[in-house]
């Protein structure tokens, strides 16, 4: 803080002592009232020409009516020439902003507890009197030394009238829901959806929907490409993993009905608000404490990551990669059938743009779609499998995120492409070590049903159309020894295969140190998991060849351009930065 200028009473009444923040509207100052004895925080908002004071004395209005504990009292508003300002309570603490930045590790369950509970209260009485705050956030969420929460700054928020709440006037990128973005209808449940944001930030030390610009934030919202908290600590209840998950639905239906309702699912997981109360008067209070007072954790890093700097063409390929995916297999699937080419075609580029809209309703879509025709067809063994690991898959982990859904239908392209060293590495790269493995196993199932399907008994590389011809020897020493070229049994002989078991080992060996690694928040650590990825994906054809012909041979050519493209890319990839993952396993 930097000590104001001067030491002439402000409107002849208030001495100036510091200035606590300043902002682009704005500067918040705090002051010695010299007729009541006491501290106040003065809210000064300079005209803009001619403009009259109407938003300041709404905000001033707005606070006033709301008499609440958990709300930071207005106490008076007056006007000058030059400016408006708003007399406030003053919160001799921090913002929860700062005790994110500087006090995480003092955050636990009971001091969540005591700040949902206090911001919920605020909120739900704010409703239940028609105003909408439309900028929670860490920042405007105050503690003072006796550890009580408020809510304050509400130079946002509108009033209700008849005909609802007019469109929001702005708001904080990283907490503004769809609709807010938008400025489409609003009610109770945009500032829910704001205080989900608050409480992953407080569990992760990072909101779910940062973004450096709107339509950044909004694309990580469609996409729910944040991971579960539970990702970042295992000690967090799964339980609340769902309730944020149905808190920061993009769409408004699909929310708790009030944050009332939201806050009485989510408390039983918390702790003890009033240990918690307890707690943060202790940590906040300027006092001599036996913990370093600036200690911001790894994984709240500032740091951009790969996918931050790609921006919107990340999504974009990420999109587009789901939406190839998704039209290749479902044309695939719809070619077992005797119906026209057109038709197939239509169905293709229908659930292909279902991909690319909804990622994750078009990966299962697409897996439904290949299994059932594959048990009504020629392949009931095929379409058994995948039906029944996509479903469970879905339910379980690909529904709640675009990279877990995703990264499995990446597999057969990587097949296709001769890329498949690619794929435990890209897993490993995006998903931390308690997500990767349902993604990689379902990918490796998905590329061992479309080799069998395409007639590809080469363990390397899938086949891109169906055939009932056994594949080519393009890479000696990794073909299955079958005659059988039907797609049941070339699956069978693939799960029969100690060479299929080798290869998934492989994988998983990659994908996990790749995870590992990657999730250090260190870009040489990177490179160095996508050399070890490229060692391993060598290795398991090497056991492979050894498992066939009983010797050790020199891989093929086929084997050494797949191995050497994708390590390439490996290395390519990790240059050009670490990944986006905000937690440390």
């Amino acid at each position: 803080m930097h000590m104001a200028d001067g030491t002439q009473l402000i409107l002849g009444r208030y001495r100036p002592l510091d200035i606590l923040g300043s902002g682009g509207f704005s500067t918040v100052e705090v002051a010695w009232d010299t007729r009541i004895q006491r501290r106040v925080a003065i809210k000064r908002i300079p005209f803009d020409g001619n403009a009259p004071a109407d938003s300041a004395l709404t905000e001033a209005r707005t606070a006033a009516m709301l008499n609440n504990p958990a709300i930071v009292q207005v106490y008076d508003f007056e006007e000058t020439p030059t400016e408006a300002l708003l007399i406030m309570e003053y919160m001799d603490g921090m913002s929860l902003n700062e005790y994110i930045r500087d006090c995480l590790d003092y955050l636990g369950p009971n001091e969540m507890a005591a700040i949902v509970t206090a911001v919920s209260q605020a909120l739900q009485f704010a409703h239940d009197n028609g105003v909408l705050h439309l900028d929670i956030k860490p920042a405007n969420i105050m503690i003072n030394q006796r550890g009580e929460v408020k809510v304050g700054d509400f130079g946002m928020a509108q009033l209700e009238d008849v005909y609802g709440y007019l469109p929001a006037d702005g708001g904080t990128v990283g907490y503004m829901p769809p609709e807010q973005i938008s400025g489409g209808n609003m009610d109770g449940r945009t500032d829910e959806f704001a205080l989900a944001c608050v409480v992953y930030e407080m569990l992760t030390g990072v909101s779910p929907i940062r973004s450096s610009d709107v339509d950044g934030s909004l694309e990580r919202i469609e996409l729910r490409d944040y991971d579960a908290p539970s990702a970042f600590d295992p000690k967090i209840p799964k339980a609340i993993d769902d309730i944020l998950y149905k808190a920061l639905s993009p769409a408004r239906s699909g929310r708790y009905p009030s944050v009332d309702d939201f806050a009485d699912a989510l408390l039983p997981y918390l702790g003890d608000p009033r240990q918690g109360i307890k707690t943060l008067a202790a940590v906040v209070s300027p006092q001599d404490h036996d913990f370093p007072p600036e200690q911001p954790r790894s994984r709240s890093t500032n740091e951009d990551g790969l996918w931050q700097r790609l921006g919107k063409r990340g999504n974009g390929i990420l999109r587009a990669s789901s939406a190839l995916s998704c039209g290749w297999l479902t044309w695939l699937a719809c070619s077992q059938l005797e119906i026209a080419d057109g038709i197939s075609w239509i169905v293709a580029m229908a659930i292909a743009a279902i991909g690319a809209l909804a990622p994750q309703l078009g990966a299962i879509l697409t897996f439904l779609t290949l299994g059932v025709i594959c048990c009504i067809e020629s392949a009931p063994i095929c379409g058994a499998i995948l039906l029944g690991t996509s479903i469970v898959w879905w339910l379980v982990w690909g529904r709640r995120d675009f990279a877990s859904s995703a990264l499995p239908l990446a597999a057969p392209l990587a097949g296709l492409t001769w890329l498949t060293p690619l794929f435990p590495f890209a897993t490993g790269f995006r998903l931390d070590l308690r997500r990767f493995a349902p993604a990689l196993i379902m990918g490796f199932i998905v590329l061992w049903v479309v080799c069998a399907l395409t007639g590809s008994s080469d363990l390397m590389h899938s086949g891109l159309v169906l055939t009932q011809q056994p594949a080519a020897p393009s890479s000696p020493g990794l073909l299955l020894d079958t005659s059988d070229t039907r797609p049941d049994a070339i699956l069978l002989q693939l799960i029969r295969e100690p060479a299929s078991i080798i290869m998934l080992l492989s994988w998983v060996f990659a994908a996990s140190s790749a995870s590992w690694l990657c999730g250090r928040w260190n870009r040489v650590l990177c490179i160095v998991s996508a050399i070890l990825c490229g060692v391993l994906a060598i290795a398991g054809p090497l056991l492979l060849d050894y498992f066939q012909t009983g010797a050790w041979n020199v891989p093929p050519t086929a084997i050494l351009i797949s191995v050497g493209a994708s390590l390439l890319l490996m290395l390519a990839v990790s240059i050009a930065g670490i990944p986006y993952r905000d937690e440390e396993d």
